[in-house]
């Protein structure tokens, strides 16, 4: 039965629901009615005057209704009133107001629901800018990307690498055209609690995740497991409950997964999974296991089902993988597996550190072969973008990782990182006409040329590139006529004598093999310094390998 419910003292009219013949919605609706409350609390507040006929409606409701969700929900409720703070009399009204306007927005239609993108405030709203925010797609696979940003109540890439919110909104923006109609992209760490995060900076937090979500559907937070769990104080659903409910963030990456495993057991931590679940069941989960053990969910639960394990790249090295360990995951997280560089900036030989302390080509080329491999094992590369950490003493100084082209330590490495991202590419039609002088101190040549480009949009890299594989000696001298074998998936797909070009698929994973002869023994490929003759190759442009004898 519909009534109306008028304010004595204002006169604006709520309309509710009779709640007492009616079900309440479950515990598991209650993060979104706490979300919805929140974009109209300003209502809520005009409406303080009423308090009246809040709590006679108040009343009303909780006399009919002592069910386990509406217990919750009042507790989730009285979270949200505390953190403002307010004095003892006031909170109570407005905890009355809260609760009645959350009750009927429960049982309005699905469009009551249904808000605008989130936007920045007031002039922030203009520097930013403002579009659709794209939609999560589960058909669609995820690109991960490290983007740390809040870390506690300091913004982390302002304070290390000179980097503003809008920077990285921006940066946001670019991997959201990369990535396209083709996936779902995903940020991950854009707010993290090491420490706790004062209330004072909760509105710049859930400003900044609202403007990351014009780019991407997920933005995941992070937690620690060893200070945030199910008997911690705050607890991890203490934490959890802010993630979701304040700040809007749509998973979480828990670190040192595996550790908090292995000290409270299989059952204690599926017990504490699915409760997360239960309590938020929409939201995704990484789960940090750096050291490949079995993480393993517990047979009729479903948590996992929202869930990523995360192994690392091997301690001391920046692309060797334990393949072996990576198969064994799959077997039971069945393509769900998220390979990153694991990283500690007070720990020598972390990947991450090991990774930022390489030439950005050989940055490059690691990425390549990363992500081209996961296609062979099954695995998504979480790309450092911003993050994670380097070595403390490194050249970085163990500070973030910055893959952008401006910024302290400025890498640059990002535009080639996103050319091995699934996504869509544009190049566009033009015709020109290009003068060009050139002047000696004889001659001035002046060449007029025109030329036409054509426009092509494709969903995956495409097309393809040459490989020319030559030799030489230690001194830099060329050598020719080594024998060099080019494989994909163990099945030869070329073969000749240095100096030797192949025709690769661009993005393709292929295996390369040059072999020595007589007194001259392979030494190392010049461009890596590695000293297997064997090496993976994923090329998007025209590329030349040297490999270097040793002919002493």
């Amino acid at each position: 039965m519909k009534k109306t419910l008028t304010s004595e003292a204002s006169g604006e009219r709520v309309e509710g629901i009779a709640l007492l013949k009616e079900p309440l919605p479950s515990v598991q609706t209650c993060p979104r009615w706490v979300t919805s409350l929140k974009t109209g609390f300003h209502t809520a507040m005009r409406l303080l005057s009423t308090s009246r006929f809040a709590s006679r409606f108040l009343g009303k409701t909780l006399s009919g209704n002592s069910s386990q969700s509406l217990r919750f929900c009042y507790r989730k409720l009285h979270s949200l009133i505390d953190g403002l703070r307010f004095s003892g009399q006031t909170k109570q009204r407005t905890f009355a107001v809260v609760l009645s306007l959350t009750l009927a927005l429960a049982y309005l239609p699905p469009s009551g629901f249904s808000s605008p993108p989130a936007r920045r405030a007031g002039s922030e709203a203009a520097a930013f800018g403002s579009s659709a925010a794209p939609t999560f797609d589960p058909s669609k696979p995820i690109t991960f990307v490290w983007f740390f940003g809040y870390l506690g109540g300091h913004f982390f890439p302002a304070d290390q690498l000179s980097l503003t919110p809008e920077d990285l909104i921006n940066t946001a923006s670019s991997l959201s055209t990369r990535v396209g109609g083709s996936g779902n992209l995903a940020l991950v760490t854009a707010v993290a609690e090491p420490r706790t995060i004062p209330s004072t900076a909760y509105p710049a937090v859930t400003s900044y995740v609202a403007s990351l979500h014009q780019y991407a559907p997920l933005v995941l937070g992070r937690l620690d497991l060893n200070r945030y769990n199910a008997t911690s104080s705050p607890t991890v659903y203490d934490e959890m409950a802010k993630f979701v409910t304040t700040f809007n963030l749509n998973g979480v990456f828990f670190d040192h997964a595996i550790i908090y495993y292995t000290s409270v057991g299989q059952a204690a931590f599926n017990d504490m999974m699915q409760q997360l679940h239960n309590l938020y069941p929409s939201i995704y989960f990484i789960l940090n296991d750096a050291r490949a053990s079995p993480l393993l969910p517990s047979s009729g639960t479903t948590w996992a089902d929202q869930a990523y394990i995360s192994p690392s790249v091997s301690k001391d090295s920046y692309e060797t993988v334990n393949y072996d360990a990576i198969v064994s995951l799959n077997q039971v997280w069945n393509g769900r597996v998220l390979l990153h560089l694991d990283a500690y900036a007070k720990v020598s030989g972390q990947p991450m550190g090991v990774f930022a302390d390489q030439s950005n080509t050989t940055e490059i080329s690691a990425v390549q072969h990363l992500v081209n491999n996961g296609t062979v094992y099954n695995y998504r590369f979480l790309y450092p973008v911003i993050g994670g950490w380097t070595f403390v003493n490194s050249t970085y100084g163990g500070t973030l990782y910055n893959s952008l082209p401006k910024g302290n330590y400025a890498r640059g490495t990002l535009s080639s990182f996103m050319q091995t991202m699934p996504g869509t590419s544009t190049s566009t039609t033009t015709t020109s006409t290009t003068t060009t002088t050139t002047t000696t101190a004889t001659m001035t040549t002046i060449t007029t040329s025109t030329s036409t480009t054509s426009t092509t949009t494709s969903t995956s890299i495409g097309g393809t590139s040459q490989l020319t594989v030559a030799t030489q000696d230690a001194s830099g001298a060329t050598l020719a006529g080594y024998n060099t074998v080019l494989t994909q998936n163990g099945v030869t797909v070329g073969s000749g004598f240095t100096p030797v070009t192949f025709t690769l698929n661009n993005g393709q994973s292929y295996s390369l093999l040059v072999n020595g002869y007589g007194s001259c023994g392979f030494d190392h490929w010049l461009d890596t310094g590695r000293t297997s003759n064997q090496r993976n190759v994923s090329i998007t442009s025209d590329t030349q390998l040297t490999a270097v004898f040793n002919c002493g």
